[in-house]
């Protein structure tokens, strides 16, 4: 089939699939070129080419799947919920001390509370010995 041109399809989710000529998703020789394309692609029409953080969570994303293979495809969800494993953990041990602080907050808050509530019960007690003289 010389002269006959290669096409893949990509569908974003709310718009109609788009063609992207000299692509097929089924060669393992560009599978790698094809992924990337797909996700320009995608971010052409989305009008999201502008927002740094897409830009580095699909480089992020590039660094797991580098290959379109069947095993690759099978292992990507392993690694993903590593790597969102390891990335809670960050997010966890950042905030211990956020945590430690509001703990103390907390306790300063609940102290103070007694003392004006004892400072109070002492003022009206004062305020009813002063009312029966």
């Amino acid at each position: 089939m010389e002269g006959v041109e290669k096409t893949a399809t990509i569908a974003v989710i709310g718009s109609p699939p788009t063609m992207i000529s000299g692509m097929d998703p089924k060669s393992n020789a560009s599978a790698s070129s094809w992924a990337l394309g797909k996700a320009r692609a995608i971010m052409n029409e989305s009008n999201l080419s502008d927002s740094s953080s897409l830009l580095s969570a699909l480089q992020e994303m590039q660094s797991f799947f580098q290959q379109n293979s069947q095993e690759a495809r099978r292992l990507l969800r392993p690694q993903l919920e590593q790597r969102l494993l390891e990335c809670s953990s960050g997010v966890l041990h950042a905030f211990e001390d956020t945590q430690n602080s509001l703990k103390t907050l907390d306790q300063t808050v609940a102290q103070m509370k007694s003392e004006i509530n004892a400072i109070s019960k002492r003022l009206s007690d004062a305020k009813l010995g002063a009312s029966t003289v």
